[in-house]
């Protein structure tokens, strides 16, 4: 069994860990971990230590060509260049990731204009879309590709694509597992904190209403302790308060980041997010 990198707490658990397959299995604890989460992690690395594999990849020339066109700002030759890669080599999955980034990242600043895009933006979308799922299928076991896809889907504002988001980080995790990439461990969990700490936002101090009074609302406005009592006196705060699961999974997502990263200034934010909602400094 191998622990999570600077755990430090016992806790024998049945957990279920979402889409690993390995599920209702009691560990009792060897060696310290922190959570069920933590067992599930350290479950995990230890089976893609014994039996995973993964796949290295690295730019050809002309892709790193295109990366130093990219990076001295000229996007419209490095994506030039990148679709005669792909016509020549459809099987050159850092070709279709790199694509796919660059699209993305031009067509970005418009994401708020959907509605009148310009067909040149749209045609940048498809293109992002169409090479990120490409690089995805073409390098199953790459933690960052999965990655990438999961934030595109989340990007798109789209609620069919958004859902998929998890599953993409859910799979990126255990590909950074099997590769034993502590960076890419980091990033796959606080992306999956945040999934968590999303679906806690939506639940947060919500009240249950016990009745619709009649209101007044003139006296209302003229003093907000009018509106704190009528809360107080037709609603309900539930016990446990909703989004108690959601949140601790995120801050427990958040911790695990860091266990693998401490340096891992995202996931200490967002951490930090989450302490100072409870106060817990």
């Amino acid at each position: 069994m191998i622990p999570l990198r600077n755990s430090h707490r016992n806790h024998p658990s049945v957990f279920a860990f979402p889409g690993s397959g390995y599920q209702s299995l009691r560990l009792e604890p060897i060696q310290p971990v922190r959570t069920a989460l933590g067992i599930a992690l350290a479950v995990l690395a230890g089976l893609g230590c014994a039996g995973g594999s993964f796949t290295p990849l690295s730019p050809s020339p002309r892709v790193a060509r295109a990366d130093s066109l990219a990076s001295a700002g000229d996007t419209a030759a490095a994506l030039a260049l990148l679709d005669s890669v792909v016509r020549g080599d459809p099987q050159n999955a850092v070709a279709w990731h790199r694509r796919g980034m660059l699209a993305w990242a031009k067509v970005r600043p418009f994401k708020r204009l959907l509605i009148g895009m310009s067909q040149a933006n749209i045609d940048l979308l498809r293109t992002a879309d169409t090479s990120l799922r490409l690089a995805r299928r073409l390098a199953p076991d790459s933690a960052r590709y999965a990655l990438d896809l999961g934030r595109y889907f989340l990007y798109a504002d789209l609620v069919t694509l958004r859902l998929q988001a998890p599953r993409q980080f859910s799979h990126a995790l255990k590909s950074a597992l099997r590769a034993g990439d502590s960076s890419l461990v980091a990033e796959a969990l606080d992306e999956l904190g945040m999934v968590h700490w999303r679906r806690y936002e939506v639940f947060a101090d919500r009240r249950l209403l016990r009745e619709l009074p009649f209101i007044n609302l003139e006296e209302l406005v003229t003093d907000e302790r009018n509106v704190r009592k009528l809360l107080a006196d037709q609603s309900i705060a539930p016990k446990p308060p909703l989004g108690t699961r959601e949140y601790a999974d995120a801050l427990s997502s958040f911790e695990h980041a860091l266990d693998w990263d401490p340096g891992h200034m995202r996931a200490m934010r967002h951490m930090y997010m989450a302490l100072a909602e409870k106060g817990n400094w």
